[in-house]
Order: structure tokens, then C-alpha cells, then sequence
């Protein structure tokens, strides 16, 4: 596992049988399933490599670990972040890319001259939002929406973004 990427995490228990509620920034998309192995990143504790053995989604994602039979066993462990594999992810079409890809991209303007890089995301009920880290170490938050983000080259490792013009 040397490509980790941050999915999620786990702060509380649910239920009496060791289940675990999971967190993402995209809501309850995650592409975890039975058998899945995940890196539970604990603070100030090693990591340590769990098996989901079963993914429950509804209101809120529910995982069972392997090896984790009950509450008392899951809160000896929680809080924990979710890392996984970035090697373990489903192939995607050839149009596709996962947001995880983007992050640490150098932004560029139309005309190729460096702006900053895309430092995080989050999602809000309408859309995803790329937080920008400038040059001038100033934060901008704009919507991936094709007049922000007409493009991106994973090969050059760059975004393209159109900041929005500012009326005083």
C-alpha cells in the first residue's frame, strides 16, 4: 500500500455488533464492499490494515471490519481515518476521473502561467468545490464546474481555471 488516499473516516459506533459509521466528503458514495482492505489511521497510534466485511448504505454507510466482533472491540479503535489503495479503486471510462486524481494539481490560467494548486474539495448538496491554494498563499473556493475548470492534463499534472472577476 504506497499510493494511500484519504476516503473517509470513522468516529462513532453503531449497534451493538461492531459496526462503524463511515464518513466521506461525497456523502454516501464509496466504493468499499466486502473484502476490501483499508488502513485505519488512528492519532497517535500505528496504523493498522482492516478487512470490511460487510458495507451497509442507507441514511449513513456502515462498515463491519473483520476481526472487530462487537461495540466494545470498534471503540477500543475509533476515531479512525480511512485509507485505502489507490490501486484498489474500480477502473473508470476514458472520460472519467476520480476527484482524488486532482488534488495537488498545479492550477494554471487559460494561457498555461502557474496561479496555485488545487489543495482540497468538498462537497455541498449542489455541487463539488475545489479549494485553490494561490501563490500569494490566499485560499479561493470555486465550484468544479466547466466555467472554472475547462480542463486538466493528468500527464502534465495541471488544471486549468478561469478565477471569476471580481465587482467591487
Amino acid at each position: 500500500m504506497d499510493n494511500l488516499v484519504l476516503l473517509g473516516n470513522c468516529r462513532k459506533a453503531h449497534g451493538l455488533k461492531g459496526e462503524a459509521e463511515f464518513h466521506t466528503p461525497s456523502g454516501n458514495d464509496t466504493h468499499l464492499d466486502a473484502g476490501s482492505l483499508i488502513v485505519a489511521r488512528m492519532a497517535g497510534r500505528p496504523d493498522q490494515e482492516l478487512v470490511v466485511e460487510n458495507v451497509r448504505r442507507g441514511n449513513n454507510v456502515l462498515i463491519k471490519f473483520e476481526g472487530v466482533p462487537d461495540r466494545t472491540a470498534l471503540e477500543k479503535l475509533l476515531p479512525f481515518e480511512v485509507w485505502c489503495d489507490r490501486d484498489a479503486f474500480p477502473d473508470l471510462e476514458e472520460d472519467e476521473v476520480y476527484v482524488t486524481d486532482l488534488l495537488g494539481l498545479k492550477a494554471v490560467d487559460v494561457d498555461g502561467n502557474e496561479i496555485g494548486r488545487v489543495e482540497n474539495y468538498y462537497e455541498t448538496p449542489a455541487q463539488l468545490v475545489f479549494v485553490i491554494r494561490m501563490k500569494n498563499n490566499e485560499s479561493v473556493e470555486l465550484p468544479f464546474v466547466a466555467n472554472f475548470f475547462p480542463g486538466y492534463d493528468l500527464d502534465a499534472g495541471t488544471i486549468t481555471v478561469v478565477l471569476p472577476e471580481v465587482v467591487e
